[in-house]
């Protein structure tokens, strides 16, 4: 809703006697967003959908009951990661076989510690699996300076600096995504990966999906401690059903939750519930005559 058209669209409903009154609330703050339990557009919602936990405190603390808040993301649309166009995207691009496994590794190119890290990932591969390479995600120069000194990356890695390319495209040509760091605004375009059924090894405490569960949906380590990724990427390489279980549970967890789909099951299981405690039918047209 927004100030203006709450105030029109309950009037109508009140004069078109309509059984059930649903409101979505985005959370805004701006002056005359936030609603009020006093406001009389209010008082014959049945149900207040917001996005999340906080919304839902401030709605209470205008005095609405909780029972009839209820929390339910946006979904999103995961259709071009979970049927992509093409999995051999980063293959044609680089000109690797199709058959060539892509660990691809995302980093912000952070001084000599990005190549610490990179140097473990070696450690961890055993010096190159036949038939895996690693691409580095990211962008920036490749020869990071320091004190007068200058810092070439480890050999044997292929570098994708692509990052105007289509995320959807890329994230399907991996194997497994290795994340070194990240930010807040990373969160959506994490889920994306795991929604396209690619496990996640990561060291980042920012920007991490809530689906994102050691051991259950993808591997973590430390944050700031190379050593500790040898372990994860070791246990990775050498157990491909280890592997396939992350991908498998991770892409059930995003789009559980996530989804278009997820969402619509979840109003719709709303609408049941508060028709339900009303007394209202709503039993659904056969098939044939639903609307197109």
């Amino acid at each position: 809703h927004d100030p203006v058209s709450l105030p029109l669209a309950a009037a109508a409903a009140g004069q078109a006697k309509v059984p059930l009154q649903v409101a979505t609330w985005d959370g805004s703050d701006s002056v005359g967003a936030i609603p009020s339990s006093q406001d009389k557009s209010f008082r014959a919602l049945d149900l207040i959908i917001v996005r999340e936990e906080e919304s839902r405190a401030k709605l209470t603390e205008q005095g609405f009951a909780s029972e009839t808040i209820r929390i339910i993301p946006p979904g999103r649309d995961f259709s071009s990661y979970t049927q992509p166009a093409e999995r051999d995207f980063l293959h044609q691009e680089l000109g690797l076989g199709r058959d060539i496994r892509l660990i691809g590794v995302k980093t912000r190119f952070q001084g000599t510690r990005t190549w610490s890290f990179l140097k473990r990932l070696q450690q961890a591969l055993g010096g190159g699996q036949p038939g895996t390479r690693v691409i580095v995600l990211g962008e920036g120069t490749l020869e990071i300076g320091q004190g007068g000194r200058r810092t070439a990356p480890p050999e044997g890695f292929l570098y994708y600096l692509g990052g105007n390319a289509p995320f959807a495209r890329v994230i399907a040509s991996l194997d497994l995504l290795v994340v070194l760091n990240s930010e807040v605004h990373d969160r959506e375009r994490l889920q994306a990966a795991m929604a396209a059924g690619v496990p996640l090894v990561t060291s980042t405490k920012r920007g991490l999906p809530r689906e994102l569960v050691h051991e259950k949906t993808g591997l973590r380590f430390p944050p700031g401690e190379p050593l500790a990724l040898v372990q994860p990427l070791s246990r990775y390489v050498k157990n491909r059903e280890l592997g396939s279980r992350l991908a498998r549970e991770g892409q059930v967890a995003v789009l559980g939750k996530h989804s278009v789909q997820a969402m619509a099951r979840r109003l719709i299981k709303e609408y049941e519930r508060i028709a339900r405690r009303k007394g209202i039918s709503l039993d659904r047209m056969p098939a044939s005559e639903e609307p197109a």
